[in-house]
Formats: C-alpha cells, sequence, structure tokens
C-alpha cells in the first residue's frame, strides 16, 4: 500500500465512522474492488484522459447510484486526481483500520479436506478464545 493510499483509504474511514456506516462502506468497497478485478477495461475508461472528466464522474454516478453517498463521491475524486490505481490500496488501509477498531484479525486456515459449518464455528471459537479478537 503507498502512502497515498493509507492516507485516502484512512479519511474513507474518518468519515464513515463519523457516519457511522464503516460496515456498510467496507462491504461496498470489498463489493467494488472484486468488479474491478473483473473489469480492468472499466478502470482504464474511468482512468483514459481523453474522455471528459465530466463524462467519467457520470459513468461512476450511473455505476454506483444504489451505493452508499460517501463511496461514491470517493471513487469521483480518485477519478479527478487520477487515483484509480490507488484504489485496492485504499481498500487496503480502510480494511486495516475498521479491523483494529472492531477488534477482528484474519485467520488462514489450511486443511486437507473441506471443514464443515461446525468445525469452522469450534476453530473460529478457539481463536477467538485465544487471541481475544473476532
Amino acid at each position: 500500500m503507498t502512502e497515498r493510499a493509507g492516507i485516502y483509504g484512512g479519511s474513507l474511514y474518518d468519515l464513515a465512522a463519523e457516519e457511522n456506516l464503516t460496515g456498510p462502506i467496507m462491504d461496498q468497497l470489498f463489493e467494488v474492488k472484486q468488479l474491478f478485478r473483473e473489469n480492468p477495461e472499466y478502470v482504464r475508461l474511468l482512468s483514459e484522459p481523453a474522455i471528459k472528466r465530466s463524462e467519467r464522474l457520470k459513468l461512476i454516478d450511473d455505476a454506483f447510484k444504489d451505493g452508499e453517498q460517501y463511496l461514491r463521491n470517493f471513487l469521483k475524486l480518485l477519478c479527478e486526481k487520477g487515483l484509480l490505481g490507488e484504489f485496492e490500496g485504499c481498500v487496503d488501509a480502510y480494511k486495516k483500520r475498521y479491523y483494529a477498531d472492531n477488534n477482528i484479525a484474519e485467520a488462514l486456515v489450511t486443511s486437507a479436506v473441506v471443514l464443515t459449518k461446525e468445525q469452522l464455528d469450534a476453530l473460529r471459537g478457539k481463536i477467538e478464545k485465544t487471541s481475544g479478537k473476532k
């Protein structure tokens, strides 16, 4: 993650926290991240300087009209500043702050077989008990 991504992602988190929207915006950030990964040509289109800025911003408004206003405006800001390439880093910065504030830790589990829901719940409970994190 670059310094700029950390600043922009952290700033979005600060705004979301003030508005009590950290969870919904995080969910939508992950959805947008997946959409951008599946459609890299869309990100290139939004970054194309030959297309008028107003048209690129309208594309974002149209595509994300049902999402949180703050996230839509954040995407527009990144587009205007030519920073859409930093989006994944912004998501990482946001997630880091969200996890810290909500006492969440990520764990990677390797198993020879697919774990059942009961096994996953038991593992999650044991990790929570030993680490004190969700």
